[in-house]
């Protein structure tokens, strides 16, 4: 699952966008606190870059050079086996129809 949740994330941030935890935690439906780690571990991965938002102990998110290998291994690896949904011939960058069990992701909810 976790495999699953990379693959989504990688996918929302290889549109170029900074992305913050907030905005993971509202697309993906799931609770701040998971976000923030998630981003984080990928962070370590070296498969994202981040700065902080100017004004806040907040940092904003973008995929590295790492991070669009990895996700372009995830969309040939796809295509191969006949899951790509998607070709956005402009960008050139696939989107990739990943299921996600939202069932056993953590609830939206504040951490306090």
């Amino acid at each position: 699952q976790r495999n699953e949740l990379k693959i989504l994330v990688l996918e929302l941030l290889s549109g170029g966008d900074a992305w913050t935890s907030r905005e993971l935690s509202d697309s993906l439906g799931i609770d701040i606190y998971h976000a923030s780690k998630t981003l984080s571990r990928y962070y370590h991965q070296r498969l994202l870059k981040r700065k902080k938002v100017p004004g806040s102990k907040k940092y904003e998110y973008v995929i590295n050079e790492k991070g669009i290998q990895r996700w372009n291994g995830y969309a040939q690896k796809a295509d191969t086996m006949g899951d790509m949904i998607f070709d956005d011939e402009q960008t050139q960058k696939y989107i990739l129809c990943v299921k996600v069990d939202t069932a056993s992701l953590p609830v939206n909810r504040e951490r306090g």
